[in-house]
């Protein structure tokens, strides 16, 4: 089994990991997700 490189996604909009996964996909690239959300005052 061939070891995969892994990307780390972050966006604090969910609809932007669909857009990378869509571009990604298919290209053995391992993708992890994360999102952060800042309220300001």
């Amino acid at each position: 089994m061939d070891p995969k490189n892994s990307i780390l996604i972050v966006d604090d909009e969910p609809s932007g990991f669909d857009v990378i996964e869509s571009i990604l996909f298919g290209e053995s690239y391992e993708l992890h997700y994360a999102s952060s959300r800042c309220s300001g005052n």
